[in-house]
């Protein structure tokens, strides 16, 4: 039976052992677009609401709430996210064996880094014009895994094991220039570069590296330039070891018109290291 009547009706007593009325369930916060068509909770609402309930909700009951919404929300934000969108990888092959031949396959059936490092200019240029630049680094990485080591000659005509046909006879020999090695484009390099003149005026002429070391590269070769232009310097010879001691014959290239000595790699035009020759001191050696 009413009790009495209140501002919203009558009262009605309500019996000790019936359950505690329902919580109202709180009201879905409103979604709104982003910028980046992305739909989002709006938190704002969502926290007004929560604020509204708690007299009417134990803390525990508001703690629970919030909780499930906040991972309803974060499941919602992650489904609808474009950071979830497929990602394309185009990975090289990894380096050895296998991976490079099959790079190398791919530019001409059966190619190997032997036959590519020596075969001539003509032959090997198509090659590098349609060779994948992932192909490119993958040969100079192999290529510099693998250091040459030059046959260790001693000085020209200076009673030493010289080069074979050296044709220097012992006695007036003169280092004329000298130079230190320094690497280019990102390749390490040590050691002195002379120029020595052997066996008096009208004799021989090298080129003579010394304590040298330079990373290995595919077809490296020796120029003598001007200020590193190779274009517009004179061809030595291949480079004999990227490691050790080693002469080049330069008699008859006009080298006293050239004052840096290059190495230089051939098939894609990279100088690896350079030596500016300067006047050495009389009598050095």
């Amino acid at each position: 039976q009413p009790l009495a009547c209140g501002p919203r009706g009558p009262l009605v007593a309500r019996r000790r052992d019936s359950p505690p009325a329902a919580a109202p369930a709180p009201p879905q916060a409103p979604r709104r677009i982003s910028a980046a068509g992305c739909a989002q909770p709006d938190w704002g609402y969502a926290y007004i609401a929560a604020r509204r309930l708690a007299p009417r909700m134990g803390r525990a009951r508001v703690a629970g709430v919030a909780a499930a919404a906040a991972v309803a929300a974060a499941a919602a934000i992650a489904l609808a996210s474009p950071l979830f969108y497929d990602t394309v990888v185009d990975e090289p092959p990894p380096l050895g064996a296998d991976g490079l031949a099959g790079a190398l396959g791919e530019v001409r059936a059966g190619l190997t880094l032997d036959e590519f490092s020596s075969m001539p200019d003509d032959e090997r240029a198509p090659l590098v014009e349609r060779m994948p630049e992932r192909t490119v680094s993958m040969v100079m990485d192999a290529a510099a895994r693998a250091p040459a080591d030059a046959p260790g000659e001693g000085m020209p005509g200076a009673g030493g094991p010289a080069a074979a046909g050296d044709g220097g006879p012992d006695g007036d020999v003169r280092v004329t220039r000298t130079g230190q090695f320094e690497g280019v484009a990102g390749h390490r390099a040590e050691g002195t570069a002379k120029v020595i003149s052997a066996g008096g005026g009208g004799g021989a002429e090298y080129l003579r590296f010394e304590d040298f070391e330079v990373t290995n590269g595919p077809d490296l070769r020796v120029y003598l330039t001007k200020a590193g232009d190779v274009d517009g310097g004179v061809h030595v010879a291949k480079l004999k070891g990227s490691r050790g001691d080693q002469n080049y014959d330069i008699a008859g290239l006009g080298a006293d018109g050239y004052d840096t000595a290059v190495v230089y790699c051939q098939p894609f035009k990279v100088h690896f290291a350079q030596a500016v020759l300067s006047p050495a001191d009389a009598g050095g050696g």
